[in-house]
């Protein structure tokens, strides 16, 4: 069953092969860790740095979340989860 089949059936009430998984958060040191380079995701260390990116501009801040969207994605991918949210 993919990801995506097991969340739609979850939310059918279906029977799914294990219960999907999704991690609410991750602190950027613990991704950082799990992919061993820096990780932009995170609370308070995340919001520093959009609000150093808004700063420094429009192309400092499309840059910003280009990478939170990638990292995002990969730390997804690493943990074997099932949803990811934005």
């Amino acid at each position: 069953m993919t990801s995506k089949e097991r969340v739609l059936a979850t939310f059918e009430f279906e029977l799914v092969d294990m219960v999907p998984i999704h991690h609410i958060g991750f602190s950027g040191d613990a991704a950082s860790k799990i992919l061993r380079r820096e990780v932009y995701v995170g609370g308070g260390i995340q919001q520093w740095r959009e609000a150093k990116a808004l700063w420094e501009g429009e192309e400092a801040h499309r840059e910003f979340l280009r990478k939170s969207i990638e990292d995002a994605f990969e730390l997804a991918k690493a943990t074997d989860q099932d949803t990811i949210r934005f």
